[in-house]
């Protein structure tokens, strides 16, 4: 079946390992998505390793959605420094948080969405993925 091979093309595990060494995210972080990567399914007497697949996706799309990375990036640096302002900086970043990163990834996802091709790559994966999808009788 096609779908098997599509999965079968997801990065293979040391390479996904080797990409989140090269990261700046905390160890557990790193932990929790190779944990996921790990997961596989049976799926007609076939053990797929749909985790891969999945991990694999999300660095491609973080590769496609650079504007959007970077505008939760400001966010939350922005966030940071006000929460260093003595006395009420805390307070302040508390409530603006939420607002600065809505802001940030709706500006990058603009700036996304018309610089590429980011809903036809998450349809193409649904779609490549749909044979997977039991039906309902």
């Amino acid at each position: 079946m096609a779908v098997f091979q599509i999965i079968d093309d997801a990065l293979p595990l040391r390479k996904i390992e080797a990409l989140l060494e090269r990261t700046n995210i905390s160890a557990d972080a790193k932990s929790i998505v190779l944990e996921v990567a790990r997961c596989t399914a049976v799926v007609g007497g076939h053990v797929i390793a749909i985790g891969r697949k999945i991990v694999s996706f999300a660095l491609e799309l973080a590769k496609t959605i650079p504007n959007t990375l970077f505008g939760v990036a400001l966010a939350l640096i922005i966030t940071a420094l006000i929460g260093g302002i003595p006395v009420f900086g805390a307070i302040l970043a508390g409530l603006l948080k939420s607002i600065l990163l809505i802001f940030g990834i709706a500006q990058g996802a603009i700036a996304d969405l018309r610089a590429g091709d980011l809903g036809r790559k998450v349809e193409n994966l649904v779609a490549q993925l749909a044979p997977l999808k039991g039906r309902a009788e």
